[in-house]
């Protein structure tokens, strides 16, 4: 029962909702066919490809685990990683999705709604493989990931689907960020980036400060409250943070699109 729970609401149901948005949004419908779901499959495999590197952040945890090292190191190297592959994965959509993707991307909303697509799409790859590992401890030793007491249950369910629309949200924002990259703003996208990267550092962040400080009132609060209030609210804050900015961006396309070339 948990099993077939998992499929509907942390893998089936999200990838069939995002791409009935994508086909039914004005910015997005252009991407009909089998390529954005090839996209969408490439994002989800780049989750266990670039799995390994937990080998490595093992080791710097080992050579160092004060609590800053971790948060603000081997964590940052982590974010680093998740939000390159969802940079990756927009870039191999655009060769996939061809004259169809350029045309999403060059507009606001659309690059950050293909960017949410892809970072949900990252996301049931992330879920998928943590189960696997969860289920086969074994492949600890090809990924760098114990996840041995972990219980595959309705909590577990619970984590994978906020986690989802977490990595939705630095999708969106890299999306965002690439839009600029392609008309040649490297520092409106090194900010989109840098915003993706940092709201990644706030979720994980939280979850190392509740582990290195467990004894103190503030992170019993949290973990007492972590699936009921934390997550969601971090969530909620990002779907905030994405519809400002859609906003923000769709007017100022309406705006540009109004105003008469200059000679």
């Amino acid at each position: 029962m948990i099993t077939i729970l998992f499929v509907l609401v942390d893998v089936i149901g999200p990838i069939g909702l995002v791409l009935l948005f994508l086909y039914k949004n004005k910015e997005t419908r252009d991407l009909r066919g089998p390529r954005l779901l090839y996209a969408g499959l490439i994002a989800f495999i780049l989750f266990p490809l670039l799995l390994p590197r937990k080998h490595f952040e093992g080791w710097l945890i080992q050579q160092n685990s004060d609590f800053y090292f971790v948060a603000f190191v081997v964590q940052m190297h982590n974010n680093l990683y998740e939000e390159l592959a969802k940079l990756v994965s927009l870039i191999l959509a655009v060769l996939l999705l061809k004259e169809r993707g350029q045309k999403v991307l060059s507009s606001f909303r659309g690059a950050l709604y293909l960017g949410y697509a892809l970072g949900l799409f990252y996301g049931v790859g992330e879920a998928v493989t943590l189960t696997l590992i969860a289920k086969n401890p074994p492949l600890y030793r090809i990924f760098g990931v114990n996840l041995f007491l972990l219980f595959i249950n309705y909590r577990w369910l619970w984590e994978r689907f906020l986690a989802l629309q977490m990595h939705g949200i630095m999708g969106g924002l890299v999306g965002i960020g690439y839009h600029y990259l392609r008309k040649k703003n490297l520092w409106r996208f090194l900010l989109f980036f840098l915003i993706a990267i940092l709201y990644h550092e706030l979720v994980d962040g939280l979850i190392i400060y509740i582990g290195y400080n467990a004894g103190r009132p503030l992170a019993r609060f949290l973990l007492n409250h972590l699936f009921t209030v934390v997550l969601p609210a971090e969530v909620a804050i990002g779907y905030i943070i994405l519809a400002l900015f859609a906003r923000k961006g769709g007017r100022n396309v309406e705006f540009i699109a109004d105003c008469p070339p200059r000679n």
